[in-house]
């Protein structure tokens, strides 16, 4: 889609009329429960947002290739959560641990796309901003 925008400025000798293009982008926004019934699981889901491997109750998963994309990461806790969960796998494997049942939810996965045209350096900002309302609500939140 292009939007164009029109602005007209005034000099001494005569008007002169700019035509900037711009081109509009767009971000797209996924959201899922990693559910075991399905085949999902925390601990691949982990590989594939960490660029790792990792072996499942399902299968084994390797996304190394996909490493030099990668912009790192982090946990985002609410206030008063235990400092430890800090560290993902700790977190990672209570969450794990507390769900037994074969229909578990591991958790939820909240994708969103960004345009390209977006710095490196502004992602993980950008995504953080964004999921400070679900930390806010309580929720930690693993930042990738």
């Amino acid at each position: 889609m292009k939007q164009f925008l029109a602005c007209k400025s005034s000099c001494d000798v005569d008007d002169v009329h700019y035509t900037f293009e711009v081109i509009m982008s767009h971000c797209s926004i996924h959201s899922e429960p990693l559910k075991r019934k399905n085949r999902h699981t925390a601990a691949a889901r982990f590989a594939y947002q960490t660029c790792s491997v990792a072996t499942d109750c399902f299968r084994h998963v390797d996304y190394r290739r996909y490493a030099p994309f990668h912009v790192g990461g982090g946990v985002l806790l609410p206030i008063g959560a235990p400092a430890e969960f800090a560290n993902w796998e700790r977190f990672r494997s209570a969450a794990m641990s507390t769900e037994k049942r074969k229909d578990a939810q591991e958790g939820r996965v909240l994708d969103f796309a960004l345009p390209r045209g977006v710095d490196r350096m502004l992602l993980l900002p950008l995504a953080a901003f964004a999921l400070l309302p679900f930390v806010e609500r309580g929720m930690a939140v693993r930042l990738d």
